[in-house]
């Protein structure tokens, strides 16, 4: 296995997640394996509101679970203030109705 492993993370030079809010913890797993320190990299981009494949094995726990630990490492970590495919007015009500409804920031 460890062969496998060192394979792949030594072809992958960079790794982009798209949508990490609808993975789960074997998903999770399977990227932390592909990681390799100093030899690649791996760019999350996710949003927990939109998180809506739990009935497939999603678990927005790993997307919080990991923003935490990025944060805590001191990882960039960079939030994308403006939307630009939708009205203000629907990104300002969704945003005060997901402040109330989930315990993160929206």
């Amino acid at each position: 296995m460890p062969d496998v492993q060192q394979k792949y993370s030594n072809r992958f030079r960079y790794i982009f997640v798209d949508e990490f809010q609808d993975t789960d913890e074997l998903q999770n797993e399977i990227i932390r394996l592909l990681k390799a320190d100093g030899k690649n990299n791996v760019f999350f981009v996710g949003d927990a509101k939109q998180s809506i494949y739990r009935f497939r094995g999603a678990d927005v726990s790993v997307f919080n679970k990991t923003l935490d630990t990025f944060k805590r490492s001191g990882a960039a970590v960079k939030n994308l203030r403006i939307n630009r495919r939708s009205h203000p007015d629907l990104v300002s009500f969704q945003n005060r109705f997901f402040k109330r409804v989930m315990q993160r920031e929206p």
